[in-house]
């Protein structure tokens, strides 16, 4: 007598709402993370494709007498609006992708504060990128001699990743991480755990991106390397009737930095392409799996006490989009040997 008993049974629902969302954030940073790389990859690759030209016009133009100042200025103009319109022209093309997916704008977020700090975030990062990717490169060679820069454009070098074998140390760390997963037992629950989840680190999502880079700088090595092996072998009274096949190959061999940017630049995309899309389906997948399993279907909708029969409930909720409706019971109390059990029941007709 006067004790108050309180029963909560929002505050479980809303903790595990609460880590759901955090895990929700922190999937969706890893997810994109691939894109953002991605993207910067391909504002630098974007950079050097035409930074041997510019490179070639700012060296006549010093030669000429034009003053390095004034050619640093005009860089920094430059830089400032290729990103801003490039940087525009990225959002317009996302949110047009977008509206196609959805076909719906009320998909997209209603607050104007949401908008406004996504768009300025987005463009911040995007011209931030740009300028790192454009003007770093051009001040540091308005910066060298004249015969400098002719000497570094005519060279060829092999590139830093392929001498300190780069590939090879990512794809060693792509595989350590999945087998240290494997051997916990990350990706496999315990034997007749029922109801156990599988919990995997936030580690574990960067292997992917490890593997893609790794094999894709090691699919350029191998590309070099069997170009450079097949150009040694074509002798010189071969020369004149393989003309077409041996220039392609000298013509890789004496561009390999801009023929690797470009065999990255294009594996990257397609990796990150394929893998999201794995992704959205097999996540898709399992969602409506888990949804079929824990409510026996994809909405389980409740009869109220005062309802009688389930022939006429089950034909309103005949609607268009539903592929199947059937009826179903539970019980919680059902003794199965000395254990209790829970029992499903539904109509094995539909």
């Amino acid at each position: 007598p006067g004790d108050i008993t309180v029963t909560d049974d929002l505050t479980d629902a809303l903790n595990s709402a609460k880590k759901d969302s955090i895990l929700a954030k922190t999937l969706f940073i890893f997810l994109g993370l691939p894109g953002v790389l991605l993207a910067a990859y391909l504002s630098r690759y974007a950079g050097s494709l035409l930074a041997e030209a510019q490179r070639r016009e700012r060296a006549i133009l010093r030669a000429r007498g034009l003053r390095p100042a004034l050619l640093v200025r005009s860089l920094a103009y430059s830089t400032i609006a290729i990103a801003l319109i490039g940087s525009v022209a990225g959002l317009a093309l996302g949110f047009g992708v977008i509206a196609v997916l959805f076909r719906d704008t009320q998909a997209l977020p209603s607050s104007a504060g949401t908008y406004a700090l996504s768009v300025g975030l987005a463009l911040l990062a995007a011209i931030l990128t740009t300028t790192l990717a454009l003007y770093i490169p051009g001040r540091r060679a308005l910066l060298h001699e004249v015969a400098e820069e002719r000497r570094e454009v005519l060279a060829v070098r092999t590139p830093g990743w392929q001498r300190a074998r780069v590939d090879l140390v990512l794809l060693a760390v792509a595989a350590l991480v999945g087998l240290v997963t494997y051997l916990t037992g990350g990706y496999k629950p315990a034997v007749a755990a029922e109801g156990q989840s599988v919990s995997l680190s936030f580690y574990v999502l960067l292997a992917p991106v490890l593997f893609w880079i790794g094999a894709t700088l090691l699919a350029v090595r191998a590309l070099l390397a069997i170009c450079r092996r097949a150009s040694a072998q074509v002798r010189p009274p071969d020369f004149a009737r393989r003309l077409g096949p041996r220039t392609l190959l000298l013509s890789v061999l004496r561009r390999p930095h801009a023929i690797a940017s470009g065999v990255i630049a294009l594996s990257l995309a397609v990796a990150f392409g394929t893998s999201l899309m794995v992704f959205i389906g097999t996540y898709q997948s399992e969602k409506l799996t888990d949804s079929r399993y824990v409510l026996g279907g994809d909405i389980r909708v409740t009869a109220s006490v005062s309802a009688t029969g389930t022939t006429a409930i089950t034909d309103q909720l005949r609607v268009p989009g539903a592929a199947a409706v059937t009826p179903a019971a539970s019980n919680s109390g059902v003794l199965v040997g000395n254990d209790k059990r829970t029992l499903f029941a539904i109509d094995p007709n539909t």
